[in-house]
C-alpha cells in the first residue's frame, strides 16, 4: 500500500529570484535548522508563455507580475509527494498570506491551468539541463508532516513562531 500517494507537505521559503511566470528560486526551510538554498520551484498546475518564444511580451508580463507578488518575500510552498519533477525542479503551489499565487496568475489571465501540471512538449534547452541534487540527505518523514491543506493550517504555519 502506497501511503504517500496524495501526501502534501508545507515549507516556509524565501523567494530569491523569478525566472519566468511559472518558475522561481527560493531558499526552503526544511526544519531543524536545515535550509535548501536557491532551489528551483516550478509552479504546479499552471503554464505561462515562455520568455524565449513568439509570445515574449505575454511571458514578460507574467514574469513581472510573479516578481511583484513574491520576489524577496517569505512564502509557504506546498509540495505534492515531496519529490522533484522530470527536470529536477520542486513542483509546488505557492501561498503568500491567504493568496494562492498559482491561482492568482490564472485569474489574471497570465497563466493557463493544466490538467496534469505538465507542460506541453517543447524544445527548450533550459528544460533539458537537470539541476544538481541538494547536498542534504533527507527523508520526507523526518522533515515534514502529512497535512490536509485548509486555510487555517496555512494561517497557523505562517502566522506564529511559538515554541
Amino acid at each position: 500500500m502506497n501511503m504517500r500517494k496524495n501526501v502534501s507537505y508545507l515549507y516556509r521559503a524565501k523567494v530569491v529570484s523569478v525566472y519566468d511566470g511559472d518558475t522561481c528560486r527560493a531558499d526552503i526551510e526544511l526544519g531543524f535548522g536545515t535550509i535548501l538554498k536557491n532551489k528551483t520551484i516550478r509552479l504546479s498546475g499552471i503554464d505561462t508563455a515562455e520568455i524565449r518564444s513568439e509570445n515574449k511580451d505575454q511571458a514578460l508580463k507574467a514574469r513581472d507580475r510573479l516578481r511583484e507578488l513574491i520576489l524577496g518575500k517569505e512564502v509557504i510552498i506546498q509540495t505534492i509527494k515531496d519529490r522533484t519533477g522530470k527536470y529536477g525542479r520542486i513542483i509546488a503551489t505557492i501561498f503568500l498570506d491567504d493568496m494562492n499565487i498559482n491561482d492568482v496568475l490564472v485569474e489574471e489571465g497570465l497563466a493557463k491551468r493544466t490538467s496534469t501540471g505538465k507542460r506541453k512538449k517543447s524544445n527548450r534547452k533550459a528544460e533539458i539541463t537537470k539541476e544538481k541534487k541538494p547536498n542534504v540527505t533527507q527523508s520526507p518523514s523526518d522533515v515534514a508532516v502529512k497535512l490536509e491543506i485548509p486555510d487555517k493550517v496555512l494561517e497557523s504555519v505562517s502566522g506564529s513562531q511559538e515554541e
